[in-house]
């Protein structure tokens, strides 16, 4: 790697928000959390945190959309809601909670 190239590297990565941190659960579609994370990893977020508690744990991240951006990231994946400990980093920063989206209900299906 030239010296050019590892200096840009570490200047992109000194520029990551790590007072920042996405939390997803129960996202079904693996689809949906490989463009998160494709949005992550372009916006400088660093930690995701993966909660599934109703569907099995997901074993491979869109390994063709989104498996540059998985490489970049921290991902930390958790089943059980009680052992799921998010880091806060540093001590004492605001937990700011989005609410989920539900699928609207499609009269056609029922």
């Amino acid at each position: 790697m030239t010296p050019e190239r590892s200096q840009k590297l570490v200047n992109v990565l000194n520029k990551r928000q790590n007072d920042v941190t996405v939390v997803l659960e129960n996202v079904f579609d693996p689809h949906n959390i490989s463009a998160v994370m494709r949005t992550c990893d372009a916006v400088g977020v660093q930690e995701i945190y993966v909660l599934n508690t109703k569907i099995p744990r997901h074993r491979k991240w869109g390994a063709k959309s989104s498996s540059s951006a998985a490489k970049w990231l921290t991902i930390h994946q958790y089943d059980n809601a009680e052992q799921t400990r998010i880091r806060s980093d540093p001590p004492g920063r605001d937990l700011q909670v989005q609410g989920t989206i539900k699928p609207a209900h499609n009269s056609k299906t029922g």
